[in-house]
């Protein structure tokens, strides 16, 4: 039965990719960009990975099942950092920053069609396998992200909830939120500053460890800042030599691939 399960997965990811050429395409051109390394995937695990074709379609297919409740642009939440990182670590910046903005457009959205008409988040469809690919991505994490946890976000974040099928879909988008979150926690290269695994890895030298530096002090300054407002906050206050003016992210293509539909 497991074996049966496992061809059964394999093949669906297959068709995902043949029918999916755009995000294979877009996968491997930014595959080419962030570099090769001798280094293992301990942590830079492949589901989260930017150059993983499946994780391009699965943000895509979030943002286009909840584009008809959206109450902005996604514009208006997603920064490309502007810091003298390595290409490597820009590219990871700006897709953290595309994941995250996108929930967090999607969770303000929620929040506000709660306070106006709800009846608009039941007819958004929910993809469960958008959760299940973060579980997997995730599964070297040290906090578990449990029910419970979720549950308590739903509360605080929307409040009571009595329609099944609305609280179905502030479930799922919450679980999604609090997964995003632990990526950010992981592989953040600011946040794990003072463990800043990747200089082991020849993709991520310390041609940056001073911009590492600098931009840990500024963002020590926030209790909390979210990986959306993260690029925001440094672009603004990191002095300038620190700052590489006019160069196009590698993650751009994908983003206006993401913004066609």
């Amino acid at each position: 039965m497991t074996s049966l399960l496992i061809s059964t997965i394999i093949v669906l990811l297959i068709i995902i990719l043949l029918i999916s050429n755009d995000y294979v395409i877009i996968a491997y051109n930014i595959h080419k960009k962030y570099g090769s390394s001798n280094g293992s995937l301990d942590h830079e695990s492949f589901y989260v990975y930017p150059g993983n074709p499946i994780a391009l379609y699965l943000i895509t297919r979030l943002y286009k099942i909840t584009k008809p409740i959206f109450v902005k642009t996604i514009d208006r939440y997603v920064t490309f950092t502007r810091l003298n990182l390595t290409i490597a670590d820009t590219i990871n910046c700006d897709y953290c920053s595309i994941a995250n903005g996108l929930i967090r457009l999607i969770i303000d959205s929620v929040q506000y069609h709660m306070s106006n008409d709800m009846s608009i988040i039941a007819k958004v469809p929910i993809d469960n396998s958008i959760v299940q690919f973060l579980e997997s991505g995730l599964s070297k994490r040290t906090k578990q992200i449990t029910n419970l946890d979720v549950s308590n976000y739903v509360t605080n974040t929307f409040g009571e909830c009595d329609a099944p099928d609305v609280y179905k879909r502030l479930f799922a988008y919450s679980k999604i939120y609090l997964l995003l979150e632990q990526i950010e926690l992981r592989y953040c290269p600011f946040k794990a500053m003072s463990d800043y695994y990747r200089n082991a890895d020849p993709r991520y030298l310390a041609i940056n460890e001073d911009t590492i530096y600098q931009a840990g002090k500024i963002l020590a300054q926030y209790e909390t800042i979210e990986c959306h407002l993260c690029a925001v906050a440094l672009n603004q206050q990191m002095d300038k030599k620190f700052i590489s003016d006019g160069r196009l992210s590698p993650m751009q293509e994908f983003y206006d691939f993401l913004r066609s539909f």
